[in-house]
């Protein structure tokens, strides 16, 4: 994980992202642990497939259209063009694996009695997108950060500006880089 850490209140651009990739990671170990441990209710087993379900099919959709509507097209730079031209392959990949997850995540959440039918399936979606998704996230902060940090204020204010904006009319996410938002999940 990326050592760079938000400074203050309003964090930088790179530092609400980072706070995105952290939930990211936070949702794939709260679905590895739902499928590992029986819950100790049945609230707490409804309360955590919602909030995974919640976060892939609301709050990711937001990063992805953040890094591909926001940022790719500020970055002019070949390298780093090349290395989001390569992550978003990689969001479109991702897809079935999100899916997998999150479909037995959905139904646990209006089903929790179903724990043991369905922890199977959600540790085996969690186990296989887990690698995929926190190498792609390392990919980000390791490859395009940097690019991010050497942008003008203006632009980089711009890209929160629109995060904001997207957050705004779909209904949620605070504002802070972590999404928000209804719709399904269309890419990481």
């Amino acid at each position: 994980m990326n050592s760079r850490e938000p400074q203050d209140d309003q964090p930088s651009l790179v530092g609400r992202l980072l706070d995105c990739h952290t939930r990211i990671r936070e949702m794939l170990s709260l679905a590895s642990s739902l499928a590992g441990t029986p819950p100790e209710t049945e609230d707490d087993t409804r309360a955590s497939a919602e909030r995974i379900a919640r976060y892939f099919t609301r709050a990711l959709p937001m990063h992805t259209r953040d890094e591909e509507e926001s940022i790719l097209p500020r970055l002019t730079d070949p390298d780093a063009r090349a290395a989001l031209d390569r992550m978003r392959g990689e969001h479109h990949d991702h897809e079935r694996l999100l899916q997998a997850l999150i479909e037995p995540c959905e139904t646990l959440a209006s089903s929790p009695e179903r724990w043991s039918e369905l922890r199977d399936a959600i540790r085996d979606a969690a186990s296989a997108l887990e690698p995929h998704m926190i190498e792609h996230l390392a990919e980000e902060e390791r490859d395009l950060f940097p690019h991010l940090e050497r942008l003008e204020e203006a632009t980089r204010q711009s890209i929160l500006d629109e995060m904001d904006a997207r957050r705004a009319a779909r209904g949620g996410g605070g504002g802070r880089g972590g999404g928000g938002g209804r719709g399904r999940h269309r890419a990481p």
